[in-house]
């Protein structure tokens, strides 16, 4: 009889701390939170300067099931100086992100009016870029290569990461993001 206790008593100790185990990885909670659009509201490079906010321009981020937007938007005063976005695929492991661009795109203005685009693919280490440029609305000039690929990942520390609070650490610099 003593021995049916001492095995019922190691069964219900077994069960018991089996039921604090998960198989739910942490991971998952990380990445939902990280899923949304976040507005930069600040960075270290900018810390010499009075404006941050304007010199910030537009730049926010998307993450949705493992693919990423950036866009980026640069202004001097009201007007719109360039444009661009990135897109692509990311993935976070023990707290470093890693963004891989599949395809860039970028448009600089002058007075309102295009003057360049520039669109870089990358695909199985090939980057083709495409270059065309514009004067009164006429195309003056067209540059196709294909090269072998640059490196197209980004690599930063998740420093922070709350619902409304992103803070990551790319290179030496720090860059601040609220979420919209």
């Amino acid at each position: 009889m003593k021995t049916f206790k001492i095995t019922g008593s190691l069964i219900l100790a077994i069960l018991m701390s089996l039921s604090f185990v998960s198989c739910d990885d942490d991971d998952d909670d990380d990445k939902d939170l990280l899923e949304g659009l976040w507005v930069m509201t600040d960075a270290s490079y900018f810390e010499d300067s009075d404006d941050d906010e304007e010199d910030l321009g537009g730049t926010e981020y998307y993450f949705n099931d493992n693919r990423f937007e950036m866009k980026v938007s640069d202004y001097d005063g009201d007007m719109l100086q360039s444009s661009g976005r990135i897109i692509g695929k990311y993935s976070e492991n023990d707290g470093i992100l890693s963004l891989i661009a599949e395809r860039l795109e970028a448009e600089e203005y002058q007075n309102y009016e295009l003057s360049a685009k520039i669109t870089s693919e990358y695909a199985d280490g090939i980057e083709t870029k495409i270059t065309i440029s514009y004067k009164d609305d006429v195309i003056v000039g067209r540059d196709t290569t294909v090269s072998p690929s640059t490196d197209n990942t980004s690599l930063s520390k998740i420093e922070k990461l709350t619902k409304e609070e992103l803070i990551l650490i790319s290179g030496k610099d720090t860059l601040w993001f609220k979420r919209k």
